[in-house]
């Protein structure tokens, strides 16, 4: 009884939340998550693992004491460059960005009007990161997600499984700019009886992986544009019963279900041993 009563409790919160929503709705007829925010994201992924990743929150109504803009800068493939983070002179751009660019006061038309040329940049590819921001300014903001498997939550991590298992550990790096699933990468680390490790991404960029391996790859891709799609870590059962060389897919689908639910306590969590690679 009690449980029933829980969940008519929850589906009227739930209702009205999305009353209370319904009416406000931006150029593109959309109704904004949370209630009163669109989440624009624009991002890339690099070979290296570096994501690129610019978000514009429109507010509705319009609000002048929230940040709007951010632009962040992760890598997603190796541990040790998220742990240690980016030298000095990626800082150095990335302020720059926040300073002179992403100004708060700065109207989204302001902003595209500024030309790059004006701008020095140490490191980052100034190219892209302009780019990035027309396609965040200029696109249609992320849907409202009414699933019930949405995060609903900004986030960003990188985990690995407990411990290894059969010679090798999966590895994930995701990231959330928009209360969802957006970034991530899956690896592999296989372990030497030093403790050192291999990743079959490496494997397959110097073509050491076999092709059995390199398929296992493949899917990996397949997973992720899926779950980026779906905007939910669950993935096909069938996965379960899977096994591509050598990789257990039933232990990938257990690793997603328990990040999708948050269940920290199943997997290892690595921090930044520097100040965060996100500014805004």
């Amino acid at each position: 009884m009690k449980k029933i009563l829980a969940m008519i409790m929850m589906l009227a919160f739930v209702l009205s939340a999305f009353a209370a929503c319904g009416k406000r709705v931006n150029e593109h007829g959309q109704s904004p998550i949370k209630g009163n925010r669109y989440f624009h994201v624009a991002q890339k992924l690099c070979d290296d693992g570096t994501l690129y990743s610019f978000q514009y929150i429109e507010y509705l109504p319009a609000r002048s004491d929230c940040d709007q803009y951010s632009f962040s800068l992760y890598n997603l493939r190796y541990l040790e460059q998220f742990e240690k983070g980016f030298p000095d002179a990626y800082y150095h751009d990335l302020q720059l960005i926040t300073d002179q660019i992403l100004k708060e006061r700065y109207s989204p038309e302001e902003i595209l009007a500024l030309n790059p040329d004006d701008f020095t940049f140490e490191y980052l590819d100034k190219e892209l990161v302009f780019q990035l921001i027309r396609e965040g300014l200029t696109g249609d903001p992320e849907p409202t997600i009414t699933d019930q498997n949405h995060w609903d939550r900004y986030d960003s991590g990188f985990l690995t499984e407990v411990q290894p298992t059969g010679g090798y550990e999966l590895q994930i790096a995701y990231v959330s700019e928009s209360c969802g699933v957006d970034a991530f990468y899956i690896d592999v680390l296989y372990y030497s009886e030093d403790g050192s490790y291999t990743q079959l991404s490496d494997m397959v960029d110097e073509g050491t992986a076999t092709d059995e391996q390199k398929q296992a790859f493949e899917e990996f891709t397949k997973i992720i544009e899926d779950c980026q799609k779906n905007d939910s870590y669950i993935i096909d059962e069938a996965y379960q019963e899977t096994m591509i060389g050598g990789i257990d897919f039933g232990r990938l689908c257990t690793f997603l279900y328990n990040l999708h639910y948050c269940n920290w306590d199943t997997m290892e969590e690595h921090h930044p041993t520097t100040t965060p690679d996100r500014l805004n």
